[in-house]
């Protein structure tokens, strides 16, 4: 929102996208002027809403006024702050201020506009580089500092690291996939797990994260009457001594694979591995 004198004399106005565009309007600040002196500027301004817009061919500062002429309304505002707008006429009551000459002001510095595409790039982490309708500045990053370890500049989002990263306190969260170290800035590094696994779990070399495997097993007959394949969904194989159970027609069978059991070796009644051998493929001649 804007204090301006216009078409319908001084009000409020809005500076929104279309009016940059079809007027080409332009935002600068006065470099020279504090924050006390725009306050007051502002308040004058305010002072004088609702007097009718007139186009003057010479300046008159004073707050009785009966209209104003848009230039002259932002030239009389900073007037009374002792800062003179119009540089080639130091006379208050003297030709016009043009809108031309305001914007033309040593230290007004142009901070937007619409009307032309800009443009600005890091050139290193001194300097960036600002483009805007054919004109080039090369000017100093304006740091601020962002963390404890990178400075921001706030003009091109150039980053500058100012100390390392420190990630010894590592691996305070973890994922099903991946374990995170983290800079007391707020930065950290994204590593995946190093997996070593087992039977029954696998778990990660580096900061111990743990996940349970779930194995579903099958049992299949090794032909000897008794011993059996236990096969596990996770691909490992075993070769595991059955275990039998006494049925009512006098044969035994394991409780697992359900082969009859005999054989020329000895019937066994609990969990007996004899092997621990990984078993690929069954010899077809066995």
């Amino acid at each position: 929102v804007v204090i301006e004198s216009g078409e319908y004399g001084v009000t409020y106005g809005l500076l929104s996208p279309s009016r940059f565009t079809t007027k080409e309007d332009e935002i600068s600040r006065l470099t020279d002027a504090t924050k006390e002196q725009i306050s007051n500027a502002i308040d004058w301004a305010k002072s004088q809403l609702g007097k009718k817009y007139s186009v003057a061919l010479t300046k008159n500062p004073n707050s009785d006024n009966p209209n104003w002429y848009c230039s002259e309304l932002i030239w009389a505002a900073f007037y009374w702050q002792d800062i003179y707008l119009d540089k080639d006429d130091n006379d208050p009551y003297g030709s016009i201020v043009w809108p031309k000459e305001i914007r033309d002001y040593p230290n007004a510095k142009l901070i937007a506009h619409y009307q032309h595409d800009t443009t600005c790039n890091s050139l290193d982490d001194s300097m960036h580089k600002i483009s805007c309708n054919d004109v080039i500045l090369i000017e100093n990053h304006d740091y601020i500092a962002l963390n404890s370890c990178v400075d921001l500049c706030t003009t091109c989002n150039h980053t500058r690291q100012i100390s390392p990263h420190d990630f010894s306190n590592k691996y305070t969260e973890k994922d099903s996939v991946n374990h995170y170290a983290f800079c007391k800035c707020g930065n950290f590094v994204i590593e995946e797990h190093n997996f070593y696994k087992t039977d029954k779990k696998k778990f990660c070399l580096d900061c111990g994260y743990v996940e349970l495997l779930d194995h579903v097993y099958t049992y299949i007959p090794f032909g000897d009457g008794i011993h059996h394949y236990k096969n596990c969904s996770c691909g490992d194989s075993t070769i595991e001594a059955c275990i039998g159970f006494a049925q009512l027609d006098g044969n035994t069978k394991c409780k697992k694979c359900g082969q009859k059991m005999g054989g020329s070796g000895p019937i066994l009644t609990g969990y007996q591995s004899v092997t621990t051998t990984k078993v690929l493929k069954k010899d077809e001649d066995n």
